[in-house]
């Protein structure tokens, strides 16, 4: 029996990527096949049931590229996302040779070569050993551009400096007496100033990274620094800070109209290493390698000629996001403003706590 798209039956889990999929959402299903989701379903609809199949009609050939692996899934507000851990992932993933279609994939092959080519102004100008070398050691001039960046876009913000402090009254010793309480002879007449411990919050700090063909470097470069700059100050404030980059992009394919993919730079626990994130976020040529040619890798369809035009992040992806910096944030003034009125709604949180 064939698998088709249907209102899933009963609840249960995706058999091929694993993930949940709730009673009536729609999936792929067949008896004694199982339940797969729409992206992971929708390209192997005349698989035969599971005890018919053959070992030898099912086996890839060594030494192939494959179709079909790792596909987007489609989610209940039609969005289609994927999610990588970390940046080596992301980076692995862009780099490998496979697609949802054999046309893609041929496509995506010859668009990757040409990115990293040392020619191509789309791409920066990058080699693939420039670009895999400076994703962990970003060169100087990288680093200095952002270190200004934070500079002129911090230099006017100072960090409160003022104790938080909480009066004790009513005690057995302190700094001050209290003449209320001495002269009814109070046994407890001192009010003592005590230091009070405060939590350790935490935020988390995103950033689209998604720009059309037609922006230049350095307005990608400001939208990055002035989230590492946010990530400093913060941190520098005692709060955990976690970084998540996005890829929003609008019609990649035909049949994907808005599709999602999460990165994870920085876990709030982890220690900030501006270092160790700073190409992922400032460098144009990242984004389009992992973000626009990578990423759609995991598209099912037929991709559009411009992989997509980016577009702002949907509300279910902004859940969670304390401060995001968004595709509509281009340049170094429109950096400035955004990162000013994140530090003022900082100020109001802190003065109200």
């Amino acid at each position: 029996m064939r698998p088709y798209l249907r209102p899933a039956p009963h609840s249960g889990r995706c058999k091929k990527c694993g993930h949940r999929l709730g009673k009536g959402e729609h999936v792929y299903y067949a008896k004694h096949w199982g339940m797969a989701c729409e992206g992971c379903g929708g390209s192997d609809t005349a698989t035969p049931t599971p005890h018919k199949t053959k070992r030898s009609e099912t086996a890839a050939p060594t030494g192939t590229a494959m179709t079909g692996e790792k596909p987007a899934r489609r989610c209940a507000d039609g969005v289609w996302r994927y999610e990588f851990g970390s940046v080596g992932e992301a980076v692995r993933d862009a780099l490998d040779d496979f697609a949802q279609n054999d046309t893609s994939r041929e496509w995506l092959r010859n668009r990757m070569a040409l990115a990293l080519s040392g020619r191509d102004e789309w791409g920066n100008y990058f080699t693939q050993d420039r670009f895999l070398r400076e994703l962990s050691n970003p060169s100087n001039h990288l680093l200095d551009a952002v270190d200004r960046m934070r500079e002129r876009l911090i230099g006017d913000v100072v960090a409160p400096t003022a104790q938080r402090r909480k009066v004790r009254r009513g005690q057995e010793w302190g700094e001050e007496l209290d003449a209320d309480r001495y002269l009814a002879r109070d046994p407890s007449p001192w009010d003592r100033s005590v230091r009070e411990k405060q939590p350790r919050r935490t935020v988390t700090i995103g950033c689209n990274l998604a720009v059309n063909a037609h922006v230049k470097p350095d307005e990608l470069l400001y939208r990055g620094a002035a989230a590492l700059a946010l990530a400093d100050v913060l941190t520098s404030r005692g709060v955990n800070v976690g970084i998540i980059a996005f890829d929003s992009v609008l019609c990649p394919t035909d049949l994907v109209r808005h599709g999602v993919i999460r990165y994870t730079l920085k876990d709030p626990l982890m220690p900030l290493d501006l270092g160790a994130i700073t190409f992922a976020l400032c460098e144009i040529a990242f984004f389009r390698v992992v973000g626009a040619v990578g990423g759609s890798r995991h598209w099912p369809g037929r991709l559009c000629h411009s992989l997509g035009s980016a577009v702002n992040l949907p509300a279910a992806d902004r859940a969670g996001i304390d401060y995001l910096v968004d595709a509509d944030v281009l340049g170094e003034e429109q950096a400035t403003e955004w990162l000013k009125g994140c530090l003022a709604t900082q100020e109001t949180e802190v003065c109200h706590v």
